[in-house]
């Protein structure tokens, strides 16, 4: 059961504390999940405070997904609920974002199937990726095409699951041909549409690095009229969604949206992650949750490495947490 508030006293001052859960991505493998568990329960013993808890997880599911999977999937949930955890559902992309027409409007159906899947198991909230809006044909239209699209298919899983979010995203640079392109809900502007958002620090990072790029691209400037916004800075996210930002992907990057740069760990990119989990916790109201999710990782790493950076990252938020609860 999560808390959303708690008193404590210090020389008889009362004062509240804001509740903060730490966590780690998995995909849907049970034996990752059950990696992931052992994480989190090694990490609970460690590094105790009253405020701060290890038992939560967030679960990806690949786009080609294994109904089969699920089922074993789900047995590693339910021992995690057992055992108090929470479980955050992120549905794939393939199924929820990178381009409106096919995987909103077209695979809706596929949407609210996962809907029910992420239900089934337990999840406590679900969330999906923002689509595609176009390079540099964008225009005014297709913003408000992609902005009626989501709160639509939003409203339509909130009659499965009662707690779903949607999550920023960046630009993308083209490997071939160079082309960025631009993608509903890269501004902040556009998130507080929405109750529940997903912060990833790594997209912010790359929306705004494109912001100071020399090189002008049609489609992002085109957005910057709509929301009469020239400059842009990590500080904004935290500034205008405030509380609306109930989940943190802690990671980082480097650059204009290559693959390569983004899912860094968090000494690594050029945003201030410590900074900015303080910016989140400063004068916070409600719940906050931080799921560390670096995925730049070298290919065919040993599984259990793959854990030992989790759990190192998960240390490294629990320290920058504690600077932001002083």
């Amino acid at each position: 059961m999560e808390l959303w508030f708690q008193n404590y006293f210090d020389d008889g001052v009362v004062f509240v504390v804001k509740n903060i859960f730490i966590g780690s991505k998995s995909g849907t493998d049970p034996a990752q999940i059950a990696q992931r568990i052992e994480i989190q329960l090694r990490l609970e013993k460690e590094l105790i405070h009253p405020n701060i808890s290890f038992r939560y997880i967030e679960i990806q599911p690949p786009g080609n997904l294994n109904r089969d999977l699920m089922i074993e999937e789900r047995r590693q949930v339910e021992y995690a609920l057992e055992n108090n955890f929470t479980i955050g559902f992120e549905f794939p992309h393939i199924w929820s974002g990178r381009d409106i027409d096919p995987c909103v409007v077209e695979r809706s159906e596929d949407i609210l199937e996962i809907a029910q899947i992420a239900r089934n198991v337990g999840a406590s909230y679900i969330f999906i990726n923002p689509g595609d809006i176009g390079d540099s044909n964008f225009n005014i239209q297709r913003w408000n095409n992609a902005k009626e699209a989501h709160l639509n298919i939003l409203q339509q899983i909130k009659e499965i699951h009662p707690v779903v979010g949607i999550e920023n995203t960046n630009p993308i640079r083209h490997l071939e041909s160079r082309k960025v392109y631009g993608f509903f809900g890269m501004f902040p502007d556009d998130l507080f549409l929405f109750d529940f958002v997903v912060l990833d620090i790594a997209h912010a990072q790359f929306t705004v690095n494109h912001f100071q790029a020399q090189e002008k691209i049609s489609s992002i400037f085109a957005l910057e009229q709509i929301h009469n916004r020239w400059k842009l800075n990590l500080h904004d996210y935290t500034a205008i969604l405030k509380d609306k930002i109930q989940v943190v992907h802690v990671a980082n990057a480097v650059g204009l949206g290559d693959l390569d740069k983004e899912g860094l760990v968090m000494s690594e990119g050029e945003a201030d992650c410590n900074v900015f989990i303080t910016d989140i916790l400063k004068n916070r109201s409600t719940p906050i949750r931080f799921v560390a999710e670096p995925s730049n990782i070298p290919y065919g790493i040993d599984f259990h490495a793959l854990g030992d950076i989790m759990y190192s990252e998960e240390k490294e938020i629990f320290s920058a947490c504690l600077a932001g609860l002083k």
